[in-house]
C-alpha cells in the first residue's frame, strides 16, 4: 500500500493509507483456452482463424453477459457453447458411438 497525504478530520493534514483501485479482467468462461487448444491439434491454423475463433469469442461475450444475470445463466451458456464446439469438431459423433458400444455392451 501507497501513503496518501488527505485532510484528516479536523482540517490538520495527515497521512492514511489507502488502498489502491485493482482493476481485473473480468474472468474467462469455463474451458475456452481449451476450447482453442483442442481445435488449432486437431484442424489446420487457418480454418481456426476462420471457423473457430469467431465460436470462442461469441462464447466469451455472451459468457460475460449471462454471468451479470445470475450463475444459472452462466452455466447454461457454457453448457450450449460447449455442445456446439463439441458439434463443431465432430465430437457428437464420436459420443454417439461410445454411447451406442456402451449400450451394446451392457445389453449383452
Amino acid at each position: 500500500m501507497r501513503a496518501k497525504k488527505t485532510r484528516a478530520r479536523g482540517g490538520s493534514s495527515a497521512y492514511r493509507y489507502v488502498k489502491p483501485v485493482i482493476r481485473s479482467r473480468p474472468p474467462r468462461p469455463p474451458g475456452s483456452v481449451a476450447m482453442l487448444g483442442i481445435a488449432t491439434v486437431i484442424f489446420a491454423r487457418q480454418k481456426v482463424r476462420r471457423d473457430f475463433l469467431p465460436i470462442i469469442s461469441d462464447y466469451r461475450l455472451e459468457y460475460e453477459e449471462a454471468r451479470v444475470e445470475g450463475r444459472l445463466k452462466a452455466l447454461v451458456v457454457v453448457l450450449v457453447h460447449w455442445w456446439g464446439f463439441a458439434k463443431a469438431v465432430g465430437l457428437d459423433k464420436l459420443l454417439g458411438l461410445v454411447w451406442k458400444v456402451i449400450l451394446k455392451i451392457n445389453g449383452s
